[in-house]
């Protein structure tokens, strides 16, 4: 039996067995260890870790046959496991140079090629939660405060809440919207502003990205309405059975110094643009849209999950 048919015997013993955090953990597991056909072990350097555990005490994860362990000292906590024999388990390449285990990124690599539908119901709401937590924090902000100033007031916003930030905020504004990624500083935004939140909850990503304009400016209301243009073309386009080719038009939002599209993590993606090939149900990508003018860039990112009649747009 190959593994397409294993995922998907699985996933119909899911909607039995399991349902929400715990259940998609232990699925993952079960895909894991039947592909690495030995007990595989995720440290806390990983960033598997995070998806896998939410107890931040323990050294690791220790995925078995018979389930999930977390591994530690039994001082810290009488649950937690321990390995006697790093070289008899498997664990990502990311560590093997300072582990004694033996390295095997196949089985993670295969393990995380679609989300679950219990994983997708968790990405819809992480992205519903982050935009209103956006959206709320914004109408916090006064009136010429500097992109640091903005950063910081978002940055303890998102942490006071349960998100996770897994790298430094991106605010810029007005022409500094033009950089790839632009370190806060002390400019204060006149005209527009593009915020930019990556975040983990439960394992799974989240990612905001937007341009909020300060001035009603007829140019800008265009150029915007070419980003959306670009996100109804994927909630027609990206599903099951279409070819990659059939997004070609939407390479006229890249910006040349970037890929179209980034990862989800953990999952694969599809890169475009990249090989001509037929899209599967559930495949993920992030696409970065920009529309880029000679001193200013309207930007958005927009996640995008592969359904059968239309995508499912984050």
């Amino acid at each position: 039996m190959n593994f397409v048919n294993r995922y998907f015997i699985v996933v119909i013993h899911h909607h039995v067995e399991g349902e929400g955090e715990t259940g998609y953990r232990e699925l993952r597991g079960r895909l894991i260890r039947s592909n690495a056909s030995s007990d595989y072990y995720i440290p806390k350097e990983s960033p598997l870790y995070n998806y896998f555990c939410s107890d931040n005490r323990a050294d690791g994860v220790l995925i078995r046959a018979d389930g999930i362990d977390l591994v530690g000292p039994s001082e810290v906590d009488q649950t937690y496991v321990g390995i006697k024999d790093e070289s008899s388990i498997k664990c990502p390449t990311l560590v093997y140079s300072i582990r004694k285990c033996e390295k095997d990124d196949y089985a993670v690599e295969n393990a995380f090629k679609y989300p679950f539908n219990d994983e997708i119901k968790g990405l819809e709401t992480i992205s519903k939660d982050l935009s209103a937590l956006m959206s709320n924090a914004l109408g916090i902000l006064n009136k010429g405060m500097t992109e640091r100033e903005i950063s910081k007031v978002l940055q303890r916003e998102l942490c006071n809440s349960d998100f996770v930030l897994q790298y430094k905020l991106i605010v810029s504004g007005d022409a500094n919207t033009l950089e790839l990624w632009h370190v806060p500083g002390k400019f204060v935004p006149k005209e527009m502003i593009y915020l930019e939140a990556g975040v983990s909850r439960n394992g799974l990503s989240g990612i905001y990205g937007e341009t909020i304009f300060l001035k009603e400016i007829d140019d800008y209301s265009s150029d915007y309405s070419e980003i959306i243009k670009g996100k109804e073309l994927l909630r027609k386009k990206f599903i099951e059975g279409n070819r990659t080719t059939d997004l070609q038009s939407i390479e006229t939002l890249r910006n040349p110094r970037l890929f179209l599209t980034t990862p989800l993590f953990p999952y694969q993606h599809i890169e475009i643009p990249g090989e001509n090939r037929i899209i599967h149900a559930r495949e993920t990508s992030v696409f970065d849209f920009w529309v880029m003018r000679k001193n200013y860039a309207v930007r958005k990112k927009i996640t995008a999950i592969a359904g059968p009649s239309e995508g499912i747009i984050l």
